[in-house]
């Protein structure tokens, strides 16, 4: 598998950039954040089924590990729904 993915940072680090930059544009929503928590976490979802024991990223042998790969991305994820909460905690009415 990590063939098909040659430069593995950039392969973790780019749906992370997305979502900063993306965000930056957009600062004024909060749902944004939503978003591309949830998005973040599907993605990390993927990861951790394909790299499951003789799953098509179980590479014990290969410095790019899926297992870790997903435990960023699920930390990326949640810092997303930080930000959500954050941005939505001044915007209810009572």
């Amino acid at each position: 598998m990590f063939k098909l993915i040659r430069n593995y940072r950039e392969f973790t680090a780019g749906p992370i950039m997305v979502a900063a930059s993306w965000s930056i544009q957009t600062a004024t929503s909060g749902k944004v954040w939503f978003w591309v928590g949830v998005g973040v976490f599907a993605l990390a979802f993927v990861i951790w089924f394909l790299s499951w024991t003789n799953g098509p990223l179980c590479d014990p042998n290969s410095p790019f590990q899926g297992h870790g790969v997903w435990h960023l991305l699920s930390a990326a994820a949640v810092g997303c729904l930080y930000k959500y909460f954050r941005a939505e905690e001044g915007t209810q009415t009572t």
